[in-house]
C-alpha cells in the first residue's frame, strides 16, 4: 500500500459536519482550493494508495518526533497549490515543514499572484521566501510544476532554469477528467435560463455594477460565494464584516446581509465540496466571474463561461488552459453584459487540452507518483469515483429563512471564535516583530 500525505483540510470523500468545516476553516478561507485539491485526489487516488490530508504550514509547528513519525509513515507528500506566492500567505512555516522530510515532496500548480505582468521582474518582498521554498522542494522532488508562464517568468527571474527546476503544467483541477473535457452548451439567449455569477465584494465597482446589471438581464441567477466569510453570512444569518473604502463602495452591488434579494430568495450558495459544485454546475445554462475556480468549475461542468480576469494568477491560468477570458479593464459600468459575449468561443477550451494533459502526466511520472492514467488509460474507471457514488451528496451550503435559532448559536460561538484565533495571530506577530526589532 502507497501512502501519500496530501495537503489539504478535506479529503473529497470526506462528510464531516459543515460546523467542523467552518470552525477549522477546512478549506483555509477559500472554497476554490477545493478544485484543485479535488483533480489532484482524483489523479492519485489509485486501488493500492492510502492518501491522508493535513495542512502543511500547521505540521511545520510539530516536534522532531513528529517529522519522524512522518517520514516513517509516509512514502510521498504531494503538495497542490494555487496562488501561493504572496505575502499573505506563510510559506516560510511550509518550507520548514519540507525540510524535516525525507521522503519526497511534489509540488502542483503553484503560481504566482501580482497586480500585473509588468510587476514580475521589480522584485516581491517575498522573492527570499521563494527562493527558499522551491530550493527546498528541488532538494526532494525532479521539478515544479508550475501553474502558469508568468510564474514560470517570475521564477526564471528568480534564477530558476525552465524544464530543469520547473515546468508549467496548469491547475491540476482542469485534469479532474484526465484527457477529456465534457462537450460545452451552446450559448444561450434565454432570459429564463439559469444562469450562475461569481465574483466577490472587494472587486472594480465597474464589474460589480455590470454583474449586477446581468443578473436583471436573466432573473434565474445564482451568486456562488467562495470566502469563508460569504459562507457564515450564508449559513448562519451574519452580516459580512468589511470594512475598507473598495468593499464599502461595493457593498451595495454585492449581498452582505441577509436582507438582500439573493440570500432572501435562496441565490447565494455556496460549497464545502467540489463534487457537489461541480453538480450544480451542469444544472446551469452559463456561468461568468471574477473567480477562477468558479470558472473551472463551470468547464469541469460543461457550462460555458466567460471569465473576467483581475491580476496574473486569473490571467496565466485563463492563457495556459484556453479558458475564454476578458480582462476587467475591458468592462465598462454601463456595458451590456450580452456584449462580453461577442466573439467568444466557449469551445476554445478544448483546444491543446490533451496536450497540456499529457505533459501533466509527464510531470507526475518524472516525480515517481502513481496515478490513474498509467500505460495509456483514460481514468474513466477511477477508484475515487466510484468511492464517491457510494457516498450521499454533501457540500451545499445554501441560505434558510429564517435561520433557526440553533444555527445562530453556532454562528455566534464560530464568530467569537474567529476573533479569538484573529486576535491570537495578531499578538504573535506583533512579539516576533519586538523580538526582532
Amino acid at each position: 500500500m502507497h501512502r501519500i500525505l496530501f495537503h489539504a483540510g478535506l479529503s473529497p470523500l470526506d462528510r464531516p459536519p459543515l460546523s467542523r468545516v467552518f470552525q477549522e476553516n477546512l478549506f483555509t478561507n477559500n472554497s476554490g482550493n477545493l478544485l484543485f485539491q479535488y483533480g489532484a485526489y482524483r489523479t492519485l487516488m489509485t486501488e493500492d494508495v492510502r492518501i491522508t490530508t493535513a495542512f502543511f504550514e500547521r505540521l511545520a509547528n510539530g516536534s522532531k518526533d513528529d517529522a519522524a513519525r512522518i517520514n516513517e509513515t509516509y512514502d510521498c507528500a504531494v503538495m497542490p497549490m494555487a496562488n501561493n506566492f504572496r505575502a499573505s500567505y506563510n510559506l516560510k512555516a511550509v518550507t520548514r515543514f519540507i525540510r524535516r522530510l525525507k521522503i519526497p515532496c511534489v509540488v502542483v500548480g503553484v503560481g504566482l499572484q501580482a497586480p500585473e505582468e509588468s510587476a514580475i521582474h521589480q522584485g516581491f518582498p517575498f522573492d527570499d521566501d521563494v527562493k527558499a521554498f522551491v530550493s527546498a522542494v528541488l532538494d526532494r522532488s525532479a521539478m515544479l510544476g508550475l501553474r502558469g508562464e508568468m510564474t514560470a517568468e517570475y521564477l526564471q527571474h528568480l534564477g530558476f532554469s525552465p524544464e530543469r527546476h520547473f515546468t508549467v503544467v496548469g491547475c491540476p483541477s482542469m485534469y479532474s477528467h484526465g484527457p477529456n473535457l465534457p462537450p460545452v452548451k451552446p450559448l444561450t439567449n434565454d432570459p429564463g435560463a439559469a444562469v450562475s455569477f461569481g465574483y466577490r465584494i472587494d472587486q472594480p465597482e465597474p464589474l460589480a455594477q455590470m454583474l449586477v446589471r446581468a443578473m436583471e438581464r436573466f432573473p434565474n441567477y445564482h451568486i456562488v460565494a467562495q470566502r469563508r466569510e460569504e459562507m457564515n453570512m450564508i449559513r448562519y444569518g451574519t452580516a459580512l464584516n468589511y470594512t475598507y473604502d473598495k468593499a464599502n463602495r461595493c457593498a451595495g452591488l454585492y449581498p452582505h446581509d441577509p436582507t438582500h434579494p439573493a440570500l432572501r430568495e435562496g441565490r447565494m450558495v455556496g460549497f464545502a465540496n467540489a463534487h457537489a459544485w461541480i453538480r450544480f454546475m451542469q444544472g446551469m445554462a452559463m456561468n461568468m466571474g471574477s473567480r477562477i475556480h468558479g470558472n473551472i468549475a463551470a468547464v469541469l461542468a460543461g457550462t460555458p463561461t466567460l471569465a473576467i480576469t483581475l491580476d496574473t494568477r486569473m490571467e496565466e491560468l485563463c492563457r495556459y488552459h484556453n479558458i475564454p477570458h476578458i480582462p476587467v479593464s475591458r468592462v465598462d459600468a454601463e456595458a451590456d453584459p450580452r456584449s462580453l459575449w461577442e466573439g467568444v468561443d466557449p469551445d476554445r477550451v478544448h483546444q491543446g487540452h490533451a496536450r497540456r494533459f499529457a505533459h501533466f502526466v509527464d510531470f507526475l511520472d518524472a516525480n515517481g507518483l502513481d496515478h490513474i492514467y498509467r500505460n495509456g488509460a483514460d481514468g474513466s474507471d477511477a477508484p475515487m469515483d466510484r468511492a464517491l457514488a457510494a457516498l450521499p451528496e454533501w457540500g451545499m451550503v445554501a441560505p434558510v429563512s429564517p435561520v433557526p435559532l440553533s444555527l445562530r448559536a453556532e454562528g455566534f460561538r464560530l464568530f467569537q471564535l474567529q476573533r479569538l484565533r484573529a486576535w491570537h495571530t495578531a499578538l504573535r506577530k506583533r512579539l516576533k516583530r519586538l523580538r526582532h526589532s
